[in-house]
């Protein structure tokens, strides 16, 4: 289901669950454009078209949490405020990135994620928390994320695409960080 990635330009997006609701922002482009759930066997996709903006005023949300995507790590801060805020996603790499925000699980580790990433056997060793989908390179999308308290992990799930076998959280692509009250 993830051959048209290579084909199409990603823009991200929170992932939702059903039954529930997210607030993002995205600068498109006027023209045609697709919707693409590539989480179905087939996938599943809703055309749509974007006209020339009249309007003057069409400025994204001013974030409170930036995060720049590339090759081998998340550029963010270490910590965090708790509570809802715009966060400013940038993938500033030449490949796909995208970020899951987990907590590991009692007695897990980066490692135990690595390997379930990996294998996909057994359990997760984390608790989802929140998912922003893949990016393309050049691509600046914003989301509005309300995390509790706590400590997490982020992480890149995607393959690297120059070391086989090999997902990019293996690569560097994941950074513990702390949301404080």
């Amino acid at each position: 289901p993830f051959a048209s990635l290579a084909l199409t330009t990603q823009l991200g997006g929170p992932d939702v669950a059903p039954g529930t609701s997210a607030t993002s922002y995205h600068q498109f482009q006027p023209g045609a454009h697709a919707l693409v759930d590539n989480a179905t066997a087939p996938p599943r996709f809703v055309p749509f078209t974007v006209a020339a903006s009249t309007e003057a005023d069409t400025q994204p949300p001013a974030a409170t949490v930036t995060v720049e995507m590339k090759e081998h790590e998340f550029i963010m801060p270490d910590e965090i405020k708790a509570g809802a805020q715009w966060w400013e996603f940038t993938n500033t790499g030449q490949n796909l990135h995208q970020m899951g925000i987990v907590i590991l699980a009692p007695d897990k580790t980066l490692d135990d994620a690595i390997a379930w990433n990996e294998t996909g056997e057994g359990p997760e060793p984390f608790e989802w928390v929140a998912f922003w989908n893949v990016m393309s390179p050049g691509v600046t999308s914003w989301g509005e994320l309300d995390l509790p308290a706590g400590t997490y992990w982020v992480l890149d799930f995607l393959p690297d695409p120059t070391k086989e076998g090999l997902a990019n959280m293996a690569q560097g692509m994941a950074k513990e960080i702390t949301v404080t009250d």
